[in-house]
């Protein structure tokens, strides 16, 4: 996904330089040799004090979302002559050149998209979790305004980067719901940017004569295809365009023909390298939350992934309860007393 999401930046941005980072110990052969990577960075590198203490207690995709701050820092710190800068999540393509975020670049230092931009009381009440805004979509511009913004996400991401419903957390894009309270951001609602499943129901998608897509009237800019699968999201979308033969299908054909052209294998998974100890042992999910919540008890472990589950297990807070164990009892012979026939009882 994101050598389709490069590709299409440099098809639409040729003067763009694009940066990887890759949530894996070693960068993989295949990202090595993609001609349309200028940059790769690995996530351990990005700079983080305590990075595999950070990433343990985490799923991984939560791991993946807590880091997008700091790969923004890097880059602000790596690329110092550059002052523009878009992240983009690897689940994107770009359609047609970001015009309104260069020009809005020129006048603030940061711009955000919403999730939703019509009522709908069942949309509004979805994304009261996720967040109002969508972290797969950001662009900054160097400012101390933008160092003050990412240094406040990064905090909160290091600490609070879960999804935990009890508690209304919502990963990493929850934060930026008090983002524009606190800092200088533009909230874009062009409806070509940041089109996805989430907002399908009003933002209306045609093919002009020349075959330009359009959305409600508007260029597309990109589409965020997250958790792509061409079956599922053409059933999705069968009560929006019940015709076959509209532009959205077409998008979805081609989508799916370039992540098969670039290597990609939807019945081949890759292991992640933090979904398992430095063994080979996968991570029980408990050990990861008794190291969240018990975190000083481990304070002198500084890789936990060279650990065990046997580390972590002995100090979760509600361990499965084991079985008791009956002891046996022996049998006895039950003899009935016999009545004294010289007592009488009473009537």
């Amino acid at each position: 996904m994101a050598m389709v999401m490069a590709r299409s930046a440099k098809a639409h941005h040729p003067d763009a330089r694009v940066a990887v980072c890759i949530v894996e110990e070693q960068v993989p052969l295949a990202a090595q040799n993609f001609q349309h990577f200028d940059h790769i960075v690995l996530a351990k590198d990005l700079g983080h004090p305590d990075f595999y203490r950070h990433m343990f207690k985490s799923t991984v995709h939560e791991g993946v979302w807590s880091l997008k701050s700091r790969l923004l820092q890097y880059v602000l710190r790596t690329f110092p002559e550059d002052s523009k800068f878009v992240y983009l999540d690897t689940d994107t393509k770009i359609y047609d050149p970001f015009q309104e975020v260069t020009k809005l670049l020129d006048q603030r230092p940061i711009v955000l998209t919403p999730n939703i931009t019509q009522p709908s009381v069942f949309h509004e009440r979805s994304m009261s979790l996720p967040g109002l805004y969508n972290s797969g979509f950001l662009a900054l511009k160097r400012s101390g305004e933008t160092n003050r913004f990412l240094h406040w996400w990064a905090e909160r991401l290091d600490q609070l980067c879960y999804v935990d419903v009890k508690r209304g957390i919502g990963g990493d894009q929850k934060w930026l719901d008090h983002a524009p309270v606190f800092f200088d951001i533009h909230i874009l609602k062009h409806p070509g940017y940041n089109v996805a499943v989430w907002n399908s129901y009003y933002r209306r998608i045609h093919r002009t004569n020349n075959g330009k897509i359009l959305v409600n009237g508007q260029p597309l800019r990109f589409y965020h295809f997250s958790r792509f699968d061409k079956v599922v999201y053409q059933t999705f979308y069968k009560n929006i365009y019940p015709d076959p033969r509209h532009p959205i299908y077409h998008l979805f054909d081609q989508y799916s023909r370039e992540l098969l052209e670039v290597g990609y294998n939807p019945s081949r998974t890759l292991p992640c390298s933090y979904d398992h100890f430095q063994s080979g042992e996968p991570i029980d999910m408990r050990a990861r939350l008794a190291f969240r919540n018990h975190s000083e008890r481990f304070a002198q472990i500084q890789n936990p992934f060279a650990m065990c589950n046997r580390t972590f297990l002995g100090h979760v807070e509600n361990p499965p309860r084991k079985r008791k164990e009956i002891p046996a009892v022996k049998k006895r012979k039950l003899v009935g007393r016999k009545r004294n026939p010289a007592v009488k009882r009473k009537s």
